[in-house]
């Protein structure tokens, strides 16, 4: 068990760091130290490829990929004397250079490929949301991790892309409003919710289809490391919003122009209860370390909107990640699917009394039920 508690510990650092936000500069973790923390946690594993072998098998290294990529993308971007990430506001200096009239070359460009794979964990990308037009199928839009904000009006057939002009192209939500048709109005969350791909720059808006984008009230420095997992909005009164991240949860009730900090934590998903929008909400905190202090997995309910949250179910400390779900047939069946530290499936719980307490329904601790691989 002594010989274990060094990797746990390792483990927890490289993670929480690539994880964490960081409002605190000095006491922020730069990139050289979470580099040099999971490079000491990986150094006994003979890693290629993101697997390596224990006893003659192949195993998945959880979160070795991801950080790769994450590592690829910052190891330019940052000072690289201190290891700082970058301080100032991406957005605001974006603007700034945009009003100078400087106009990107605008040469015809044509893939190269690939765009198939031979299969494998790799694939060529991902997806990392998708809205809808109110009223016509035909027309909806796709977020991409690192690749921006695309819409498609013809079912799919072709695509364009509407986030090439922005300085982080990072999309973790979408949404559109119901008067889409007359108001043309866009909001997405920008970064990358999972692997950090990019690191969020707040909520923006366009009102003219996607062409041009406008920062809300919610705005992030790119160093201060936030993710935003989750964007709800009322389906009524859409003036309301709702936004879960890795450094709390952020209510607005006049369509973005400000937000408050409702609920610290460091949270994976959000979700409302059916028909009770205006007042019940259900979200799911991961597991962390700060201060030396283990906080871990709970999934929280408020029934006033947000004002107050309340703990109704708190996970053991093995579980890293939870994503919920509520039914829209049943209002008061609420879903939970737990993972474990690397990766794999804990349990399926649900909530028949809207939330206020949960059990499980399938253990994936079971040999053959780790339906996560």
């Amino acid at each position: 068990m002594l010989s274990l508690l060094p990797v746990l510990l390792f483990s927890q650092v490289w993670r929480d760091a690539f994880y964490s936000t960081s409002n605190d500069s000095k006491s922020a973790m730069n990139f050289y130290e979470i580099q040099k923390n999971f490079n000491e946690y990986w150094s006994k594993y003979d890693v290629k490829g993101g697997f390596y072998y224990v006893d003659g098998k192949k195993k998945k290294a959880p979160g070795w990929k991801q950080f790769k990529r994450w590592e690829w993308f910052w190891e330019t971007r940052i000072d690289v004397k201190t290891g700082a990430f970058p301080s100032f506001d991406k957005m605001l200096l974006h603007e700034e250079i945009r009003s100078m009239g400087y106009k990107s070359d605008e040469s015809n460009w044509v893939s190269m490929g690939p765009n198939s794979s031979n299969g494998g964990y790799a694939g060529i990308g991902r997806i990392n949301c998708i809205a809808f037009h109110p009223s016509d199928k035909n027309t909806f839009w796709i977020g991409a991790p690192s690749g921006g904000l695309w819409k498609t009006t013809n079912g799919g057939s072709s695509w364009t892309v509407l986030t090439d002009n922005l300085p982080v192209i990072g999309v973790s939500e979408i949404f559109i409003p119901n008067d889409y048709a007359t108001s043309k109005t866009i909001y997405i969350a920008t970064g990358d919710r999972d692997a950090g791909d990019n690191y969020s720059i707040g909520v923006l808006k366009s009102t003219d289809d996607g062409q041009n984008w406008q920062a809300t009230g919610l705005t992030f420095n790119v160093a201060n490391r936030y993710r935003i997992v989750r964007m709800l909005v009322h389906p009524t009164q859409q003036n309301i919003m709702y936004v879960a991240t890795n450094g709390g949860i952020f209510k607005s009730t006049n369509s973005g122009t400000d937000w408050s900090l409702i609920q610290s934590g460091v949270f994976f998903d959000m979700e409302f209860k059916a028909g009770s929008e205006d007042t019940e909400l259900y979200a799911a905190s991961r597991y962390y370390v700060s201060s030396g202090v283990d906080y871990p997995a709970r999934i929280f309910k408020t029934t006033n909107a947000g004002t107050s949250w309340t703990t109704v179910h708190t996970f053991s400390n093995s579980i890293y990640r939870v994503e919920l779900d509520a039914a829209k047939s049943d209002p008061n069946i609420v879903y939970a699917l737990a993972s474990t530290m690397d990766g794999g499936m804990e349990g399926f719980y649900k909530s028949t009394n809207s939330g206020d307490s949960f059990s499980m329904v399938y253990d994936g601790t079971i040999s053959g039920k780790n339906l996560l691989n």
